[in-house]
């Protein structure tokens, strides 16, 4: 399974609710139509109906929309909003994700990062034996700004990095590739095959970049083994 979050934090929404531009920005993604939802972590699956889906995200403390497809591959989409984080989560299968353009993925995810005023990180999460790897080598967690273990495609903006680095710090992780955008966030890309994350190069990839981070982050310095 692949995953893919895109991170808001401190911005409830209210009348002025992104909820609209998301919605369409989902139903408008490159890959797939959606074709059934679900509300509120509901396990009851309904024909997909924009009106009625945007209803729901406008309503109640803490609404969520689910959205999915199994054609011309299985696609999901959600929204979550919550009283401090709203997320947008995309999820696909691996081999979903060999057929998909990764360039146009990246795109894509900055281009739903833009909707959110108070967007912080985005990650696209491929290696769910991460968090043992990390306990495995001993390796301290990164900040959560990078969703605390790192994987093998990182979004951020300065909302969400300043606490931690500064902007030269980051342009110089020994990453597969770094870039900054033109609105200032910064893209990571930690190794080259999103699904060769077991892979010695990826795993040495995954070591030293989270070493350069730990020694360099501001909130406080682990302490050495």
């Amino acid at each position: 399974m692949v995953e893919v979050f895109i991170i808001e934090e401190d911005n409830p929404w209210k009348s002025d609710s992104p909820a609209p531009l998301i919605l369409e920005i989902l139903e408008a993604n490159p890959f797939v139509n959606f074709n059934e939802m679900a509300f509120n972590y509901s396990e009851k699956w309904v024909a997909y109906n924009q009106q009625k889906a945007l209803a729901n995200l406008k309503k109640g403390d803490e609404p969520a929309l689910a959205l999915r497809t199994e054609t011309p591959y299985f696609f999901e989409g959600s929204i979550n909003r919550g009283g401090w984080r709203n997320t947008v989560r995309l999820a696909m299968a691996n081999s979903t994700l060999e057929q998909i353009d990764l360039s146009l993925l990246k795109n894509y995810v900055s281009k739903v990062a833009t909707l959110f005023p108070r967007f912080k990180w985005a990650e696209v999460k491929t290696d769910y034996k991460i968090k043992e790897f990390y306990q495995a080598q001993d390796l301290v967690a990164v900040p959560d700004c990078l969703g605390n273990y790192l994987n093998w495609y990182h979004l951020i903006s300065p909302l969400g990095y300043e606490p931690y680095f500064s902007r030269a710090e980051l342009l110089n992780i020994p990453a597969h590739q770094v870039r900054e955008l033109e609105n200032g966030w910064i893209e990571i890309m930690s190794y080259s095959d999103p699904l060769a994350y077991d892979q010695p190069e990826a795993r040495a990839r995954i070591v030293e970049i989270t070493n350069y981070l730990n020694t360099n982050r501001h909130d406080w310095q682990p302490t050495p083994s």
